[in-house]
């Protein structure tokens, strides 16, 4: 017997987990399969991490071929203010629409009006405000970029309600393939494309539209929810109860996220900008994809156990281990091989770009264990402690930064002061989880050393082998793909061999089945 879809159900009947459409009739918190569901959605998310690992440094090195230091400057001027409209246009309706323990048709119907109409408005405020940003950025080009950003507004309002009922019934593998296609075909192909054309930083535009059309188009058909206009306030209500803060929290994340930017935009010329930019999204930009890409997975199951302490507690015991042992050793790879990554995938023109990218590396590890903390903070509703947390980051942020600045230390200050700062804020956040959890500041710390030697474990045969390497004059592209094959090897040996962590298990297990199949058909021949 199959269950109702949502658009059948009564006005007030509630949507429970996995119900959101009829080929998701489970209700996961009945069931008891959140791990297979989460370890499931695990898979997916890696998937997404590969496809940014491999594409993401092509595209980065085709592009800084294509585009000058100033143009990337522009670009990420524009791209900082576009990311703010889009807090205002979702003002927490994801969120909201994940972490509900009961969800109506209702409530649904008013997720979708109010990104549609918040969509709308931040189109035309920003297009009217763009020449606010030119002054403020003392350049005209950003005025430019910034009204083609503004008209994606709306596509990015019609996919929030569709993109969140999916994680909602954790259909991540929906949401993986959707940003797969969307990043290789909207960035690869319209993106560079059109910067090969000779559209300057507005091709990134072009990319961000047909990114988002695509997305739209992917899970606005998976989800099939009823996305109708409604102007009943009750079906607002619990949402924006929610929600609002979930956007106070966020738009807090964003601004501690991108605070750098504003200033350096500020403070230096543009070329400058573009030169800190290039360098932050070489490093970060993979990784902080998939850390999105993880939080939405954790967030959508912790918020189906939030009241379960106890597996709550080993949830995130065990996702914060897997991820450190992850995250460290790809950060001091990184740091190792700093100079080769740069020259191969930017060029020589982009040479002043390696310290700062060895100081980001560092950096790397921090702002994703953060998110993870502040995932459980989030899907156990504790929001004005989020909201607090991120509060104090920012200001010591911006005190770090003022004071890097005044002291001269310039980009590498910047970058330094952002990996220390990030360092007390995820030391705050595992606190506070602690205390959520009953697992104590211990547990956390416990799983960072445990991310700490596994990446010394990693970068020092690494750093041996460069260093001997560069010793003896390789060049350049054997030497880069010597690192990168030798990198590659150690961590998967690494997660392969190393601590206990998702990731081994499944490792473990797909080669099990893999040489299992391959003894049976030698058996048989």
């Amino acid at each position: 017997m199959s269950m109702p879809s949502e658009e059948n159900l009564p006005r007030g009947e509630s949507l429970p987990r996995g119900q959101g459409n009829l080929r998701d009739p489970g209700n996961l918190r009945d069931q008891g399969n959140l791990r297979e569901q989460t370890t499931r959605a695990f898979k997916w998310s890696y998937l997404s991490l590969g496809v940014n690992i491999l594409f993401q440094p092509l595209f980065a090195a085709i592009l800084a071929r294509l585009l000058t230091q100033k143009e990337f400057g522009v670009l990420a001027s524009g791209m900082v203010l576009f990311v703010l409209g889009n807090f205002v246009a979702d003002m927490g309706m994801g969120a909201a629409l994940v972490q509900k323990p009961q969800l109506t048709q209702g409530n649904v119907r008013a997720a979708f009006t109010s990104s549609l109409l918040l969509g709308g408005l931040m189109s035309v405020s920003s297009w009217l405000l763009a020449p606010l940003a030119g002054q403020y950025f003392n350049n005209q080009e950003v005025v430019t970029v910034f009204r083609g950003f503004a008209l994606c507004y709306v596509l990015v309002s019609l996919s929030i309600v569709s993109a969140n009922l999916l994680r909602r019934q954790m259909d991540f593998r929906t949401l993986a393939l959707a940003e797969v296609a969307a990043f290789v075909v909207g960035h690869g192909l319209f993106g560079l494309g059109s910067a090969a054309l000779g559209y300057g930083a507005f091709s990134l535009v072009i990319s961000s539209a047909a990114q988002y059309i695509l997305m739209l188009l992917i899970t606005g058909y998976r989800a099939r929810s009823s996305f109708r206009l409604t102007f009943r306030w009750a079906d607002f209500r619990d949402l924006y109860a929610f929600g609002s803060r979930s956007s106070v929290a966020g738009f807090a994340d964003y601004i501690s996220q991108n605070i750098d930017t504003l200033m350096i935009g500020r403070l230096y010329d543009l070329a400058t900008l573009g030169l800190y930019n290039r360098a932050f999204n070489l490093v970060c930009t993979p990784l902080m994809s998939f850390s999105r890409s993880v939080s939405r997975v954790l967030e959508s199951s912790m918020s189906a156990v939030q009241s379960d302490r106890p597996r709550l507690r080993r949830a995130y015991s065990l996702s914060v281990t897997t991820l450190s042992v992850l995250l460290f050793p790809v950060a001091l790879g990184i740091f190792v091989c700093a100079r080769e990554i740069v020259l191969v995938l930017l060029g020589s023109r982009f040479l002043a770009a390696v310290p700062v990218v060895m100081a980001l590396a560092l950096y790397i590890p921090f702002p994703i264990l953060a998110s993870l903390s502040s995932t459980v903070v989030t899907a156990t509703a504790r929001l004005n402690t989020r909201i607090a947390v991120q509060l104090a980051y920012l200001a010591l942020l911006l005190l770090a930064f003022f004071a890097a600045h005044l002291l001269g230390y310039g980009l590498l200050g910047f970058a330094g002061a952002l990996l220390l700062v990030s360092m007390l804020r995820c030391l705050a956040y595992a606190v506070v989880v602690g205390d959520i959890t009953g697992g104590g500041l211990r547990e956390s710390m416990q799983a960072y050393v445990v991310g700490i030697l596994s990446g010394l474990a990693v970068a020092a045969p690494l750093l041996l082998v460069t260093a001997l390497m560069r010793q003896a004059h390789l060049a350049l592209p054997l030497l880069f793909v010597s690192e990168l094959l030798l990198g590659g090897g150690l961590l998967f040996a690494l997660l392969l061999f190393g601590p206990q962590t998702e990731v081994r298990g499944m490792l473990r297990r797909r080669a099990g089945s893999l040489l299992g199949g391959r003894l049976r058909r030698w058996a048989k021949a």
